[in-house]
């Protein structure tokens, strides 16, 4: 009777050990991929006129002191202000100090020096109106109409070469991005100022 018992639980354990193996195999891999561990959520706080609903940072890393970060971020921004407003999203020298800026805290800040696409929620492109700033360089700026988003795409920089070092992070790093930006007056001479968080993870 005893031997039968003996023969019963090994073939149990002949018949489920290979399933229980399997699992924790499984497991184990799972872990290393990182499924366990989710990227830190995309979070936005403190807009109140243009609000950020979706955005992405992807870094290339850094490559030395000769190829800085190269980070291009694509946002989609939504006019929650209840009017028209034209804001400024890109420009040379200097000027994107009227645009939208990104920066780190105790970092200079960083933002779309170069060229930029821009589109709607259909993705039909939208024409980037360029002017010439105060400080001579040219401004880029985009009509966004009341309730409506768009999503701009492009490569973020500093306004010197030393300072792109501050405009990226580490491919699947963490970060936290400070947003400010103010629009161009409108039709009753108002010009809206806003600023936020936003926070997520580099692809």
């Amino acid at each position: 009777m005893k031997m039968n018992k003996g023969l019963g639980a090994f073939e149990y354990m002949m018949s489920y050990g290979w399933a229980v193996l399997v699992i924790v195999v499984l497991a184990v891999v799972l872990v290393n991929l990182g499924i366990f561990n989710p990227p830190p959520a995309t979070q936005a706080s403190g807009f109140s006129v243009i609000k950020p609903v979706d955005w992405k940072f992807q870094s290339s890393g850094y490559g030395g002191s000769n190829s800085p970060y190269n980070t291009t971020a694509t946002i989609t921004l939504s006019n929650i202000a209840g009017v028209n407003l034209t804001l400024a999203v890109n420009g040379t020298k200097d000027e994107n100090t009227s645009a939208i800026r990104f920066s780190k805290s105790g970092a200079q800040y960083c933002g779309w020096y170069g060229s930029v696409t821009v589109v709607d929620e259909l993705g039909a492109s939208i024409d980037v109106t360029t002017s010439v700033g105060p400080k001579g360089g040219d401004i880029g700026s985009v009509s966004i109409p009341a309730g409506k988003r768009i999503i701009i795409n492009g490569q973020i920089t500093g306004p010197a070469k030393d300072t792109s070092f501050a405009c990226g992070g580490p491919s699947n790093g963490a970060y936290t991005w400070n947003v400010t930006y103010q629009t161009a007056q409108d039709k009753n001479n108002i010009q809206y100022k806003d600023s936020g968080t936003i926070t997520g993870q580099y692809q």
